[in-house]
């Protein structure tokens, strides 16, 4: 069963496994597209920390609800890594983001003008690329968050299903209705609704089940595209996630791994 000890063991593990990557990215004299790699990869890890946190020592729903935009931003910097060229609109699509903040809490005009001239063109370009990408609402990169996902490969991993699950849950929780009915039932004590029920233990497993591999996943894509070489943090950490998982399900990580090359592998005909 995981646990407040699981939680700061997989914090520290990450955190060192990020400086790591920090330090050999630092050195090899990064440009501007590996620095925001980066600095996502930051806000990324703050994510995993908090969830950690919340989950395992505090109101974990509140945990698995992070999950949610924890894995939009692992998404989204897996996609920048590999696609250098979009770094102009990732920029500047936060640009359009606060100017629209700034146009919400009415701004002079003449102000906001100052602040970005070019926002309707901006703004139009963006919603063409959301429309050829077939989006359900404006982004730098244009596409829905599934889409995003299986643009990245999230469905090569491993853990796939575990984050999916991770995913789905955490979405069926955004609103605070489906929160509180969820809330009703613990179906460790059966299924009748009690009011004042606490939260079941499956919020802490779903709260801390997924953040780990997903971290891993994102640090070998970001591998990937900087073509630095990650191999040692990566090697280290996947050792310490695997472990703990063994340690607090029960079950071999090896034999899922297994199962899963079994289900992908090809069906021999009869020759």
């Amino acid at each position: 069963m995981y646990n407040v000890d699981t939680g700061k063991l997989l914090n520290r593990e990450c955190s060192l496994a990020l400086s790591g990557v920090l330090r050999k990215v630092q050195a090899s004299d990064p440009d501007l597209h590996a620095q925001f790699i980066m600095s996502n990869c930051k806000v990324a890890l703050r994510y995993l920390q908090h969830i950690h946190q919340i989950g395992l020592d505090g109101y974990s729903p509140i945990a698995v609800s992070l999950f949610r935009t924890y894995y939009e931003i692992v998404c989204s910097t897996m996609y920048l890594a590999e696609h250098k060229e979009e770094l102009d609109d990732f920029l500047n699509f936060g640009l359009c983001m606060y100017y629209e903040i700034l146009q919400d809490q009415k701004l002079k005009g003449k102000l906001l003008k100052e602040f970005l001239p070019g926002h309707k063109e901006l703004r139009d370009h963006f919603q063409a690329k959301k429309k050829m990408r077939e989006g359900k609402l404006p982004s730098w990169h244009g596409m829905s968050i599934e889409n995003l996902g299986a643009s990245v490969g999230m469905e090569q991993y491993t853990d796939q299903q575990l984050v999916r699950s991770q995913y789905s849950r955490a979405s069926k929780m955004l609103h605070g209705d489906s929160l509180l009915t969820l809330l009703a039932y613990n179906f460790e004590h059966g299924s009748d609704p009690v009011p004042f029920a606490p939260p079941m233990e499956v919020f802490r497993r779903d709260a801390v089940g997924g953040a780990c591999p997903l971290f891993i996943a994102l640090l070998a894509s970001v591998d990937v595209g900087l073509m630095i070489g990650f191999k040692d943090e990566l090697d280290r950490l996947n050792a310490v996630w695997q472990r703990v998982w063994m340690e607090s399900t029960g079950v071999n990580p090896q034999d899922i791994i297994d199962n899963l090359s079994k289900k992908d592998s090809p069906v021999k005909t009869a020759e």
